[in-house]
């Protein structure tokens, strides 16, 4: 036995070494390539995006049942609302006819279990053998009223769980919210469900935390979610949207993200702009399914009850936004100090040249 463990614990050391020998390599090649693409852009790539939709942010609801110290929420000033049947339905048949493979049911704010008929669109996604994954993030807070073995069953593939883990001074801190054990009873139950019905769904857990990691992992409780999920994540670092959140409302270890991608923001648009655009709940079509918080943008491109996706994200004026960032360095307002931005250069990666490749026949012919 005193053997045994000493050389399980020899094989686990030398599992976690090579993981993180591979990480260091990814990084170091990932770098180098971004590199070479900043420099030596594949215009042919970026034309064949600017005409190509694969991922579709649809956000069914803006309503929100935390108040959490880090998000643009509690400064939203647009209608609260939920997303009429009319706007969801064209813009999932509009994704489709656009070849597209991917939905992500959550917006820049807002829980999509706020949504009470997140199921019933969920299945109608799923209705689609051309929808390939669909995704939401949540706090779970409201999982118990809409069913732990509905959401599990409704065809969802991925699911990530916003939480600050077992910790419920944390959880008032943070997430601002009197639901910690509703929260933490949920977290378990999708959990628990999901192995029973032999993990149909990709459930990780996010932890926005502001203690170490190892303080989280201790807490009573937390080994059966480590065991249980496919993945934990923990993010120290935030966005500040645009100035609204300031570092004195962080606390703890959490900071505000650096601003340490600007270099390349003067030079490249954000690789959010290609690929993918967000259907707010009032059918406003936005190139930003991240920071559009009040739907007042110049990245607006238009309304889904009067167009397309299609001719929204191929029109011209979506276009000379790219095109204007690329050429001028003239950059939309809300992307200027946005440190969610991600160099468009990441598109060119071999990950993304594959995801292109595997769908390229999809692209729209009239686009």
């Amino acid at each position: 036995m005193f053997f045994g463990y000493h050389h399980q614990k020899e094989l686990n050391t030398g599992v976690f070494l090579e993981n993180m020998l591979n990480k260091i390599l990814f990084g170091l090649s990932t770098g180098l390539r971004e590199s070479y693409y900043s420099l030596f852009p594949d215009q042919g790539l970026l034309e064949k995006l600017e005409n190509q939709l694969f991922f579709l942010t649809v956000q069914t609801c803006n309503i929100c049942n935390a108040n959490c110290t880090f998000c643009g929420y509690q400064y939203m000033e647009q209608k609260k609302q939920i997303m009429t049947d009319d706007v969801f339905k064209k813009a999932v048949h509009d994704f489709l006819n656009a070849g597209g493979t991917r939905i992500l049911l959550s917006g820049a704010v807002g829980d999509p279990l706020m949504d009470p008929k997140i199921i019933e669109r969920i299945k109608l996604c799923r209705s689609y053998p051309g929808i390939k994954s669909i995704e939401m993030v949540t706090n779970c807070i409201n999982l118990d009223n809409v069913g732990v073995r509905s959401l599990l069953t409704s065809g969802m593939t991925e699911i990530y769980v916003s939480t600050t883990g077992f910790d419920q001074a944390m959880h008032q801190r943070i997430y601002r919210s009197n639901y910690y054990e509703k929260a933490k009873e949920n977290i378990l139950a999708i959990l628990r469900e999901n192995k029973a019905l032999g993990r149909p769904v990709k459930i990780i857990i996010c932890l926005r935390v502001d203690k170490p990691i190892n303080y989280i992992f201790n807490l009573p409780g937390f080994e059966e979610v480590r065991k249980l999920t496919d993945s934990v994540s923990y993010n120290y670092y935030f966005d500040d949207w645009s100035g609204r959140i300031k570092a004195a409302d962080l606390t703890g270890n959490m900071r505000l993200r650096p601003k340490s991608l600007l270099f390349f923001k003067n030079n490249n648009p954000c690789s959010l702009l290609y690929d993918r655009v967000a259907i707010l709940p009032n059918g406003d079509i936005s190139l930003c399914g991240c920071r559009e918080l009040n739907g007042d943008s110049e990245l607006i491109i238009g309304n889904i009850n009067r167009l397309s996706l299609t001719e929204a994200y191929c029109s011209m004026y979506s276009k000379q936004i790219r095109k204007k960032w690329l050429t001028n360095k003239i950059i939309p307002d809300i992307c200027r100090d946005c440190t969610n931005y991600s160099p468009r250069q990441f598109l060119m990666l071999s990950e993304n040249r594959r995801l292109f490749r595997d769908n390229g026949n999809k692209i729209n012919k009239n686009a």
